[in-house]
């Protein structure tokens, strides 16, 4: 597998799943649809994904993938129940990857965890550029979830021990 992410987000997550075949992910902030994507590579593995970019610069990059549905909308105004809905995605969700800089928090306020969980969370929160700022609160939000923080490094990676 050729994996495409900038910090390896898309390899975490494809260990911690044990390479799991026919999974979910959604890419909130998905930019390029292969380059620098942290979803790309879960097509070889049959994946049904998700991706929602606001950048319309982005939008004929999508041509390229395989699997899954493709927004050019706001991150923030998506109906995401209509969306998982529409392609058919299960309660737990294998992986959600957050990119939206600043919005990123926003984000997560609005995702309908009460009805959807899951298995890993990577959110590239910016500390660098913003200290704790968003990811502080980022983190109680989850927490407040039921999700447990497994590492934290430029991206930060949640994970919640869900049934199948």
């Amino acid at each position: 597998m050729e994996f495409n992410s900038d910090a390896a987000q898309d390899q975490f997550a494809a260990n911690m799943l044990k390479f799991k075949e026919n999974g979910y992910c959604v890419d909130i902030g998905s930019a390029h649809s292969v380059k620098s994507n942290n979803t790309f590579v879960f097509q070889e593995l049959g994946w049904t994904s998700v991706s929602v970019e606001i950048d319309s610069k982005y939008n004929n990059t999508y041509e390229t993938r395989t699997q899954g549905t493709h927004y050019n909308e706001s991150a923030l105004t998506l109906n995401y129940v209509e969306a998982f809905e529409e392609n058919g995605f299960p309660e737990v969700i294998d992986y959600l990857s957050l990119d939206v800089d600043t919005a990123s928090l926003s984000v997560l306020k609005i995702l309908p965890f009460d009805k959807y969980k899951f298995r890993v969370i990577t959110i590239e929160h910016d500390a660098y550029l913003h200290g704790d700022k968003y990811r502080a609160e980022q983190r109680k939000v989850l927490e407040e979830k039921g999700y447990k923080l497994a590492c934290s490094m430029q991206f930060v990676i949640w994970i919640q021990v869900v049934k199948s």
